[in-house]
């Protein structure tokens, strides 16, 4: 289901500021970071565009593993702030249209500014 700018911009918003005070918390308790973690991820795969590079930053960013090889839910949560802060970034400026819709509207514009007739 195609989500509107309106929404997309909305959720992202609630999710990154939850994610910031989490991160402004450094005793924050391991079920909180978790659950965020979710909401962060699930923010990506339900809002990010398929074979974007979102969703491979999303990949890498949910295995971060801190400087002992040990999976770090604090610094995932620092990696998924940046992934959703851009894709956030892209909504807002209106940068998410694939090639062909940009083709498609520039064609559109063009007809509709021109004299021809199209039969």
């Amino acid at each position: 289901m195609p989500t509107d700018k309106a929404t997309a911009l909305k959720q992202i918003d609630e999710v990154l500021e939850k994610a910031k005070a989490a991160l402004r918390d450094p005793l924050r308790p391991h079920q909180e970071t978790t659950e965020l973690n979710s909401l962060m991820i699930s923010s990506l795969n339900r809002l990010a565009p398929p074979n974007s590079g979102y969703r491979e930053m999303l990949q890498h960013a949910s295995s971060a593993k801190n400087n002992r090889g040990c999976t770090d839910r604090r610094l995932i949560i620092y990696e998924l702030v940046g992934v959703l802060g851009a894709l956030r970034d892209d909504y807002d400026k209106g940068r998410l249209q694939t090639y062909s819709e940009l083709v498609h509207s520039d064609f559109v514009l063009m007809l509709s500014h021109s004299q021809l007739k199209v039969c």
